[in-house]
């Protein structure tokens, strides 16, 4: 290897040994820092489901590692926002970014204890089940992303329950909130906080109804794109032309996406992505959105997205929206790419973001390809962990 190449490899690990410092400078305990580089080893280092039990396996004394990385995830007290906010920070600095996505994500659990469980009826399985509710902020690029925040559904049952409440330590005063609520608070602050417009992309497939949603994040400016069900409800919208904007009876009839007075018919020649101008409410002077359909190669099932995003176009938009979603669901599917996202055993409410922050972070190292950056007596990272799962297409 030349000198020249010698310097860049030696630049390029020193940068990522600052971009972990610089977080793990957020624990504010020694012991925390070095329970926390452990952790995030073991999450990158284990194969499989990677529970406490497993992650202490990668280290020498496995019994004395399970104890403290018990402590560290469920019972310390240091707080994920700080961790979480410098995550975030080196993500936009260090890596392409083109979208924020959020996804939904129900995690089958067995018993009822664990923070959040509750039933829920899945539209994708067409069944209820016991599940907790995370909501994931991811920072995507192509396939590629990484999550830099969490939220946990709570219901009323966790929520109004006191006994409950303090078993699994969620804090006090801590409202009830409607999904839509949750989500807004995940990204409605992105434009002053990020000083970039990023497009926001949202998988609310399993929704009723988005329309509250989609309006007040348009109301805050941010430019979304969300995926809906084909049974989510738009009046259709008026031409840029018509004026008065006076809606005739016909006009301001309530639709299903998929029944929309006006959507084109399906047929072999139509272009791959149509767009319909709808609005969320029925006022005259509701802001209109774009209904964009997009239909699957090979099956023709559709998929439909509403957009306060006028450009580029619809085709791109939709691109966009795909490689975004699926970016985001395949970082948390198969052994080498989820890094324990669904395998959190706890059952307490620090302990659930205390893991989550960690595997944020385990994500964010290895796509730095900050691997072997942070010793721990011996443990280091494959150079197989440098990368996240093969490159997915969509057409």
């Amino acid at each position: 290897m030349g000198s020249s190449a010698v310097s860049v490899a030696a630049e390029t690990f020193c940068s990522a040994v600052d971009h972990m410092d610089e977080i793990f400078d957020q624990f504010p305990r020694i012991d925390q820092r070095r329970w926390a580089r452990t952790y995030l080893d073991g999450l990158l280092r284990t194969t499989g489901r990677r529970t406490i039990e497993q992650v202490a396996r990668t280290c020498d004394d496995a019994q004395r590692a399970s104890n403290g990385l018990q402590q560290f995830i469920n019972s310390s007290t240091w707080d994920w926002g700080p961790v979480r906010e410098q995550i975030a920070r080196v993500a936009a600095r260090t890596l392409p970014r083109e979208a924020w996505t959020v996804v939904v994500i129900p995690v089958h659990k067995k018993g009822r204890h664990s923070v959040g469980v509750h039933r829920r009826f899945v539209p994708q399985l067409g069944r209820s089940i016991n599940c907790q509710l995370a909501l994931g902020l991811f920072q995507s690029a192509g396939p590629n992303s990484t999550p830099v925040d969490w939220q946990l559904h709570l219901d009323p049952t966790w929520l109004h329950d006191e006994v409950r409440r303090r078993s699994v330590r969620i804090p006090a005063g801590h409202p009830p909130r409607t999904l839509a609520r949750q989500i807004v608070e995940l990204v409605g602050d992105l434009r002053e906080r990020d000083g970039e417009a990023l497009p926001v992309v949202i998988d609310l497939r399993a929704e009723a109804d988005v329309s509250p949603l989609v309006a007040e994040l348009a109301a805050r400016r941010l430019d979304v794109v969300v995926e809906v069900g084909p049974a989510q409800r738009v009046f259709p919208g008026l031409p840029p032309t018509s004026a008065p904007r006076r809606r005739t009876a016909a006009a301001s009839r309530r639709s299903t996406v998929e029944h929309l007075p006006g959507r084109p018919a399906r047929r072999p020649g139509r272009p791959a992505v149509s767009v319909l101008p709808v609005t969320l409410t029925e006022d005259d002077d509701a802001a209109p959105v774009r209904l964009l359909e997009w239909r699957e190669p090979g099956s023709g099932r559709a998929r439909f997205w509403l957009t306060t995003i006028a450009r580029p176009s619809a085709p791109e938009i939709v691109a966009l929206a795909l490689r975004s979603i699926d970016g985001a669901l395949a970082a948390l599917a198969g052994p080498d790419a989820e890094l324990g996202m669904l395998d959190f055993e706890g059952r307490s409410y620090p302990g659930w973001h205390h893991h989550m922050t960690m595997v944020s972070l385990a994500h964010l190292r290895r796509l730095t390809g900050a691997v072997d950056c942070l010793p721990q007596g011996g443990n280091r990272s494959g150079a197989a962990a440098l990368h996240l799962a093969a490159e997915r297409e969509c057409d």
